[in-house]
């Protein structure tokens, strides 16, 4: 994956005014967070879910491509890597991944890559648009 600019940047911004539907989502992954876990958001954008939850949960990772977005979670705090394979095979608790797999050519090689980076028993929260245009 590494360094890949994300085109709709802009879109996140403006997603950043929907309230009521960041807060259903934000409270969809705070349902299984657990004290101590290693928790991966995958595809963190502008950190709109990330940033909340490293407020009461240290150990958050955003895997974000797009080298603007990275400094802007660099700039509040949060640990990046560009690409998920920078994590050890095994390690990851919790991994979520909000409205970023139909954005990712190959899904299925992600699946596997999700699958092979969480630890046995881990959780995987994949939150996709309902619309199949998307």
């Amino acid at each position: 994956m590494t360094q890949i600019e994300y085109s709709g940047r802009d879109n996140l911004d403006v997603m950043a005014h929907a309230k009521n539907y960041n807060q259903f989502l934000l409270e969809l992954v705070l349902k299984n967070v657990q004290p101590d876990q290693l928790i991966v958001d995958f595809g963190a954008g502008n950190g709109t879910f990330a940033a909340p939850i490293a407020k009461v949960h240290a150990q958050i990772v955003c895997v974000e491509t797009d080298p603007t977005l990275c400094a802007a979670l660099q700039n509040q705090g949060l640990r990046v890597v560009s690409d998920l394979a920078q994590l050890a095979d095994g390690s990851v608790d919790y991994l979520y991944s909000l409205n970023v797999l139909e954005h990712i050519q190959d899904d299925q090689a992600v699946a596997k890559l999700w699958h092979k980076k969480l630890r046995p028993g881990g959780q995987l929260l994949v939150f996709v648009p309902a619309f199949q245009c998307l």
